[in-house]
């Protein structure tokens, strides 16, 4: 049995030297990194990774059967089979030690490991030059890993020495993820049409609720009625109140759940209701509860969860792994014209699954309200892709 160990200054480099040595059926049996100085400017440290592996699968096997415990398992196994061991009535009573059962496990784990490492460098090896730049400015985007492992898998088979076909295909599949918009779409057999905006604190629900309540008034010409339930913040209610003042719309504050059937009763004359609530925590359990419990109450035929286009990856999935517990039909973006990375958009719609009805692109009532346009996305992503080909940095919005 051969076990080798590699050394180099990145895991893709130390992956590839495997793959090339020991083939596919290679085996990753340790890793670790450390830093070693840097020649005579021994004040400076390099990064190193070491990579314990072996080309076949049995040694794995072995190394687990080298337990100490494991040959005692198995003549305890033996011995229960040819009647010399301990039985409770007529079956073995031995049962598989948690040792072993946490040893199953972790080989388990090590070879899905292994089998997903050794998958992506024999593709990676083969990246053209378009699909690894493309790589590199979803990643600056803010679009996941996740998706990105995604539209790689799709890619195999396509000709690679196809540069245009290959980056019209990657472009494509975004732009499929991406969807057309979904924007709010009046049923005229309910009235009123009730419009939920849920979300974290501080992505603009308000502004956007008066965004909205002005288009569907002014524009469209259609009766709008407000319901807000945000009584933790005065202020935002207040805000709600000036903007149905000015134009000239009926407001309504809920303020416990007891008060939702006669506030839905005094907007029943409305075409559209949005319903502005406040801003929950994902991490308070207890506020998520409640605004569970309004919603249950107001029964909306839309609800849109508000998300800011300036968040990281992070913090935007775990806001919709957290408010996923409610019934989520689309998915608005407020502060587009503040973000540098659009492309957090491609991994909300990628990690939630429902189209996006609008974005915001400002503060200004009710003009900077827009349906989204996925081709101004696709057009981000190729200037940056072109950018990035060509050795420039450009930075383009909207």
């Amino acid at each position: 049995m051969k076990i080798k160990k590699y050394y180099g200054s990145s895991m893709r480099e130390v992956l590839s030297r495997i793959r090339q040595e020991m083939g596919d059926n290679a085996v990753i049996l340790h890793t670790r990194s450390y830093y070693e100085r840097d020649g005579w400017r021994f004040w400076r440290k390099r990064e190193k990774v070491e990579v314990t592996a072996s080309p076949d699968v049995r040694i794995v096997e072995e190394r687990a059967m080298s337990n100490p415990m494991a040959s005692v398992y198995k003549d305890m196994a033996r011995n229960s089979q040819d009647g010399t061991g301990p039985y409770i009535g007529n079956k073995p009573s031995i049962q598989v030690p948690k040792e072993v059962l946490d040893l199953q496990k972790e080989l388990g784990e090590i070879r899905k490991m292994t089998e997903t490492l050794l998958s992506r460098i024999n593709f990676s090896v083969r990246y053209p030059d378009v699909l690894e730049s493309l790589i590199k400015v979803l990643k600056e985007q803010q679009v996941s890993e996740d998706f990105i492992d995604n539209l790689v898998e799709q890619l195999r088979g396509i000709n690679y020495d196809d540069t245009a076909l290959l980056q019209e295909k990657a472009l494509a599949i975004i732009s499929d993820c991406i969807g057309f918009a979904d924007p709010i779409c009046i049923n005229e057999g309910l009235k009123p049409y009730k419009v939920a905006l849920i979300g974290p604190t501080g992505v603009g629900k308000t502004t956007t609720i008066a965004k909205l309540a002005a288009r569907f008034s002014l524009i469209e010409m259609k009766r709008v009625g407000l319901l807000t339930v945000d009584t933790f913040r005065i202020a935002a209610v207040d805000q709600l109140k000036t903007y149905a003042e000015i134009m000239r719309i009926p407001v309504e504050v809920v303020v416990s759940p007891q008060d939702v059937p006669s506030a839905l009763e005094r907007l029943r004359h409305c075409d559209i209701v949005f319903i502005d609530t406040a801003g929950r925590s994902q991490r308070n359990d207890i506020q998520m509860s409640e605004l569970r419990i309004f919603l249950d109450l107001l029964k909306p035929e839309e609800t849109h969860l508000v998300l800011s286009a300036t968040s990281n990856q992070r913090t935007l999935r775990q806001v919709i792994d957290k408010f996923s517990i409610l019934k989520i039909d689309k998915v608005l973006f407020t502060k587009m014209d503040e973000t540098l990375t659009p492309g957090i958009i491609i991994s909300a719609i990628h990690w939630l699954g429902r189209p996006v009805s609008y974005v915001t692109i400002g503060q200004s009532v009710p003009d900077d309200i827009e349906e989204l346009d996925r081709e101004k996305i696709i057009n981000i992503i190729k200037g940056e892709l072109t950018d990035a080909r060509s050795g420039t940095k450009t930075t383009r919005i909207g």
